[in-house]
């Protein structure tokens, strides 16, 4: 979300404009922290990472990256457990018998969950908590005054909004990515507090009011219709469900990449099948 709303690309051109001598502010709040943005360039995850990492978590490239291992199952659980839990949460609420059971959230919860879990092993759970710091830097850089006063905003949403429009050819839906942004990763929030309810035998899941509200607001920034919430909210059996990643290599693919390994070093005496011995 922050991708398409330009967070990233913004911070750019305001540490491009402020080292060419276009955006007058001095040092302190303002200017030590774009200097060092600027100095640490190479030291911070790029835009092309970033993307990886996004169609590694969540299936959302936004672009041509090489990732070998994306989540094409994401927008499927995801849509599911939130049609399920919004569905359950307005039945709870009238006299109409209930046609999404608690059993039905606690299995679209579960799969969520397992999916998650899936595709943050590895790199994904480090480059996350660098991003994590990246985003709140950038944030609080951009909300010093010296530099929302030279761009006449208030606060670092509509600096974002004004740079884009004067800059990156034109400014998003603000308020739809925040919302999708803010609201999604509370649901994964609540999620993750669950995961003891989530594990083994079926437990209830008991969802909340805190939950319920998160996700209305993320089906309806969306534009997500009642239709499409009724049709998602429906169980499906799932065939294969990983919860760990593929640890082999491809078959023969191992022992291909010893044999490499040993015929660069030579070691005297040592000779591998398909290999000859000097």
């Amino acid at each position: 979300m922050l991708e398409e709303l330009r967070f990233f690309q913004v911070m750019d051109k305001v540490v491009e404009q402020f080292m060419t001598g276009a955006l007058p502010v001095k040092r302190g709040s303002a200017g030590d922290p774009l200097y060092a943005f600027h100095r640490d360039a190479q030291n911070r995850i790029s835009e092309y990472e970033r993307r990886g990492l996004y169609a590694r978590s969540f299936g959302v490239a936004q672009g041509s990256v090489d990732e070998s291992y994306p989540n094409r199952e994401f927008n499927d659980v995801w849509i599911r457990f939130l049609s399920a839990v919004s569905a359950h949460g307005r039945e709870s609420n009238s006299t109409v018998p209930l046609t999404v059971s608690d059993e039905q959230v606690f299995k679209s919860g579960r799969d969520l969950a397992v999916n998650l879990s899936l595709h943050g092993f590895g790199l994904a759970h480090f480059a996350a908590v660098e991003l994590q710091t990246l985003i709140k830097t950038i944030k609080d850089t951009l909300s010093a005054t010296d530099i929302l006063a030279a761009y006449g905003t208030r606060d670092v949403w509509q600096l974002v909004e004004r740079v884009s429009n004067m800059y990156l050819g034109g400014a998003v839906n603000g308020v739809r990515q925040r919302t999708m942004a803010t609201s999604g990763a509370n649901i994964i929030q609540w999620l993750a507090d669950k995961s003891s309810n989530l594990v083994g035998s079926y437990q209830v899941l008991s969802t909340d009011r805190v939950l319920v509200s998160h996700v209305e607001r993320w089906l309806a920034v969306t534009g997500t219709t009642d239709s499409t919430v009724e049709r998602y909210s429906e169980p499906v059996a799932v065939q294969q469900q990983r919860t760990i990643p593929d640890f082999a290599l491809p078959s023969g693919a191992a022992s291909d990449a010893v044999r490499d390994a040993m015929a660069k070093v030579n070691i005297p005496g040592i000779a591998l099948p398909g290999t000859t011995q000097n």
